[in-house]
């Protein structure tokens, strides 16, 4: 069991840099930052599902009861010459397939969050762990929900994902 808690830890763990190992500060890759300003960062927020507990250690980083299941909201400065969300979800799936060997992504499908565009895809890596992100482009940035658990308990936590997903606010 801990074994399993600890896998999904890590996976989250390396899902939080990649956007900062691949460019995602604004800059490109081996090159200095712009002399402008980062866009201003929007506060995004979710409404935790019953028995959801917001991370004492991690902000915006809310756990199942069980410590099964994890949801993530993030943001980046969007990369230098990527223009829309589906183009930083295409980015993030080549940073997948360095990071995670073997894993099987799902196609980038269009939706809407909160009233606002957005992009979604599955990953699934080797070891199990089940990830349904969500992307979507404001203001020059890159917002992120990130909802994971391990292949076989990821449908038990669906409708949870689904209502804080749903409750997502970016203002």
């Amino acid at each position: 069991m801990k074994t399993k808690t600890y896998k999904l830890a890590v996976a989250l763990l390396l899902l939080s840099v990649m956007p900062i190992m691949f460019g995602g500060c604004g800059g490109k890759t081996g090159t200095p930052l712009q002399d402008t300003a980062p866009p201003p960062e929007l506060t995004a927020s979710i409404t935790s599902a019953e028995g959801w507990t917001e991370d004492e250690f991690y902000l915006n980083f809310y756990h199942s009861a069980d410590g099964k299941a994890a949801i993530r909201l993030g943001s980046v400065i969007l990369p230098s010459g990527i223009k829309t969300e589906k183009a930083y979800a295409e980015y993030l799936q080549k940073a997948d397939e360095i990071l995670f060997e073997n894993a099987r992504s799902g196609p980038i499908s269009p939706t809407v969050i909160g009233g606002l565009d957005a992009v979604q895809y599955e990953m699934t890596t080797a070891e199990g762990t089940h990830f349904l992100q969500f992307f979507i482009l404001k203001n020059a940035r890159i917002y992120s929900i990130t909802c994971y658990a391990l292949e076989a308990d990821f449908n038990g936590f669906a409708k949870d994902f689904q209502r804080m997903v749903d409750s997502y606010t970016l203002k």
